[in-house]
């Protein structure tokens, strides 16, 4: 459930009474806010700050040159001299924000890795540029790193070393996907 903050204004109730009241209240949201990350699991807002300034970080480039990306890109469809001039600026930018886009989205996580896939696959919503940029993202995902496959079948086997478990495991992955890696094994 959530909480729902209404503010009553009463005739004769001091300024400074209202702002102390919606402090305490918002004080109380705050650290009620709650995220739905599973069936039943939930996360505040405190235990999901560090993901949130995590994207920030990862997004920010990519925000940082949208701005003169788009300005390129509209002057050069504006007028015909800078276009002439300085379309090259236009479409290299424009290049170089698409790989940024793609790299965001891959470092970024797998939900956001299927929204990039999901997108590639849509021309009849996004520039087919975009499209192109992004196809790389369904069959060429960067695979996670070797200790997070160790740990997560360790903890599903509830062993030490997965050596109790397989004969023999490869490493490298034969296959990366948003979602899932696949290794070869002998158990």
């Amino acid at each position: 459930g959530g909480t729902v903050m209404s503010f009553v204004l009463y005739e004769g109730v001091e300024a400074r009474a209202e702002a102390r009241i919606a402090k305490e209240e918002w004080a109380k949201l705050r650290d009620r806010i709650e995220y739905e990350v599973g069936e039943g699991e939930r996360i505040t807002f405190w235990q999901a700050a560090p993901r949130v300034v995590h994207l920030g970080i990862l997004f920010f480039p990519l925000v940082s040159i949208s701005l003169p990306t788009l300005a390129l890109t509209l002057c050069e469809e504006q007028s015909p001299l800078f276009s002439a001039a300085l379309g090259w600026a236009g479409a290299w930018m424009r290049s170089v924000w698409l790989t940024v886009l793609r790299l965001s989205l891959e470092r970024s996580g797998a939900a956001f890795i299927k929204w990039g896939q999901w997108a590639a696959t849509r021309p009849d919503i996004f520039p087919r540029d975009m499209c192109t940029a992004l196809h790389s993202l369904h069959d060429a995902v960067p695979p996670h790193a070797w200790h997070h496959t160790e740990d997560s079948l360790r903890r599903m086997y509830g062993v030490d070393d997965i050596s109790e478990v397989f004969e023999e495991f490869q490493q490298k992955p034969i296959g990366s996907g948003s979602i899932a890696q696949v290794f070869r094994a002998k158990i």
